[in-house]
């Protein structure tokens, strides 16, 4: 962490490098993309043994119910009792919001309606390129199995025990070991092994966000979510609380961007 003077100067130079990281995120997820989309299964298995140093071909695609079944049992039941809970309330949240169908008749012989019918597919993105985020899998599963969508596939390209326990036990039975912008191009327009789905979900680093707003002419997505940027404007406060919030926000990725502002010099030295 380095502690600067906000000048006019520093703000450009933060900006400037923002705008060329995206720059260039956009190029790189372009190729990646017209490539899945061009060839396949066999551009996603070469970009994923460039990017990921992963061999689809001998170790396979999909995660095997045996894997999920040796991750349970390798996880603590602390862990699997915190993502019941989870996944409870996010549930309980995610039913109360939930559209209603309705129906009145304007005038006589004159009858409006809504109907809600919930999308048959989604692709939950969840990132694993240095911790497999669990949390993203409750978020976007649990209010998908809510809604009534009928098949959910998860993509990760490192999938950690704590991840395909946590898919076991929400029932997430289809979960891809493929990442980054391949794996989203795969998902927007299949290939002979990922099937299209109707929209994807999830965060993920610079590439990822690029390849999703690349493919949303064409398959829907949640919303641009990543590379992470945090900032905290305090002149006073808990100086741990602060840094855990920033901390927690720069563990996402090596591109996450984490800022603290403040008017005080010694809380800026202290956080």
């Amino acid at each position: 962490m380095r502690i600067l003077k906000l000048t006019p100067r520093i703000e450009k130079w933060l900006l400037s490098r923002r705008a060329q990281r995206d720059d260039e995120a956009h190029s790189v997820a372009s190729e990646i993309v017209a490539d899945v989309r061009k060839r396949g299964d066999f551009a996603l298995f070469a970009w994923t043994k460039k990017l990921d140093h992963l061999n689809l071909a001998r170790d396979g695609v999909w995660i095997s119910r045996k894997e999920m079944r040796s991750a349970e049992r390798r996880v603590s039941a602390e862990f699997l009792s915190s993502i019941k809970r989870a996944a409870k309330n996010v549930r309980c949240v995610a039913e109360k919001q939930i559209p209603r169908p309705w129906t009145f008749e304007t005038e006589p012989g004159v009858r409006i309606t809504q109907r809600v019918s919930p999308i048959e597919s989604i692709g939950c993105y969840i990132p694993g390129g240095r911790f497999s985020l669990v949390s993203t899998l409750v978020m976007t599963a649990v209010p998908a199995k809510v809604a009534g969508v009928s098949r959910i596939v998860a993509v990760c390209p490192r999938p950690n025990p704590e991840l395909l326990a946590a898919a076991g036990l929400l029932g997430t039975g289809e979960i891809a070991r493929i990442g980054g912008a391949q794996a989203i191009a795969a998902l927007a327009y299949s290939t002979k092994s990922i099937p299209h789905v109707e929209k994807i979900f999830g965060p993920g680093n610079k590439y990822v966000t690029a390849a999703k707003q690349l493919v949303s002419g064409d398959c829907a997505i949640d919303l641009p979510a990543g590379p992470t940027e945090a900032i905290v404007l305090a002149a006073e406060g808990n100086a741990r609380w602060i840094a855990a919030d920033l901390l927690a926000q720069a563990e996402h990725a090596k591109d996450a961007a984490s800022f603290f502002v403040t008017t005080s010099p010694s809380l800026a030295r202290e956080v």
